[in-house]
């Protein structure tokens, strides 16, 4: 009787695993290629929102590279402890770019068809950046890297802190006619702010009117009032309702990081009593900005 016998075959199949690097050829080649500066400095002053140049140009020195040879940059986020700058607001202008491009992907910055065997210099190349209003004072770092093997080039950006306050006009002016009574000023007041501080807050309040080159006599500036969109619903305080005293600060508007806006038109009266004595009393309406970083 005939016995049949299993026999059974294992197989073994290992895994395989498959690097490929992808090199440049202008890296394999030996591309040697160095700026003339090792870092580039953006200085933004000034109302915030428009283009500013590095402070200086620079060239690229090539020390040696093989036929159809690059050197491209590109520029990478830009960090600050109050935000980030993106790539795509930092543009170069090169013999080889048309006028500014964006740097947010590899652009050439100098190039060539033979073999440098002998150090050659090619430039300028020039750096640009915009601003926004959303960009906090501070400073901010990153780098320009070349994916050719050109040595990277930091990058250093200083916002400084811009505020602005314009007061349309400049002055104000009461001619008090009459028996003494609530006076309008002649005009009304225009105001314009702006800021790139994270948070900002415009205040005024008034001084004592004293009369010119007559002594001690003086009007109190509780009796100087203000009508802004902030006290339109204040009660009578001597000079109708919305018209309040401005012998304390008063709050006008606040904002954050605020390209030029309008703030409600100032409007302003003086109440006269029979102690007041004719003749030109002067004194000053005082504007503050506060602001907090």
């Amino acid at each position: 009787m005939a016995t049949a016998q299993l026999k059974r075959a294992i197989f073994f199949a290992p895994a395989i695993t498959v690097i490929i690097l992808l090199v440049d050829s202008n890296v394999m080649a030996g591309v040697k290629a160095y700026p003339s500066e090792n870092v580039i400095t953006f200085h933004a002053t000034g109302q915030p929102g428009g283009l500013i140049d590095a402070e200086k140009a620079i060239d690229i020195n090539v020390k040696s590279a093989p036929k159809d040879w690059a050197v491209r940059y590109q520029a990478l986020t830009l960090k600050g402890s109050e935000g980030e700058i993106s790539p795509d607001r930092i543009s170069v202008n090169s013999p080889y770019t048309i006028e500014y491009e964006k740097m947010d992907s590899p652009r050439v910055v100098v190039k060539g068809d033979n073999e440098v065997t002998t150090p050659i210099k090619t430039g300028p190349v020039q750096f640009r950046l915009q601003t926004t209003w959303k960009d906090k004072p501070g400073t901010y770092t990153g780098l320009l890297v070349s994916p050719d093997g050109a040595q990277s080039i930091n990058v250093k950006l200083i916002i400084n802190p811009f505020t602005s306050m314009i007061l349309d006009p400049a002055s104000v002016y009461f001619e008090a006619l009459g028996f003494p009574r609530v006076f309008d000023a002649a005009s009304e007041i225009d105001v314009k702010v702006s800021s790139n501080y994270a948070g900002w807050t415009v205040s005024c309040m008034a001084t004592p009117l004293s009369l010119t080159d007559k002594g001690s006599d003086a009007i109190s500036n509780e009796r100087i009032f203000i009508s802004s969109a902030n006290t339109k619903n204040y009660r009578d305080e001597g000079a109708g309702g919305g018209f309040k005293k401005m012998n304390k600060p008063v709050i006008l508007g606040s904002g954050n990081q605020t390209p030029p806006v309008d703030l409600d038109r100032l409007r302003f009266r003086l109440l006269t009593t029979w102690t007041d004595k004719p003749g030109v009393y002067d004194g000053d309406i005082i504007f503050t900005f506060m602001v907090s970083p």
